[in-house]
C-alpha cells in the first residue's frame, strides 16, 4: 500500500509542475502566440 501511495503522490506532484509550467507559459505575455503559430 505504501507503494501504491508514493505513485499516485508522485502523479499529484507531475500534475502540480505540469499545472505550473502552463501558468508560466500563459504568464509570459506573447510566448504561446508566438510558438502556436
Amino acid at each position: 500500500m505504501g507503494l501504491l501511495k508514493q505513485e499516485i503522490d508522485g502523479i499529484t506532484d507531475l500534475d502540480k509542475m505540469a499545472e505550473l509550467l502552463v501558468r508560466l507559459l500563459c504568464a509570459v505575455p506573447g510566448w504561446g502566440e508566438k510558438n502556436v503559430q
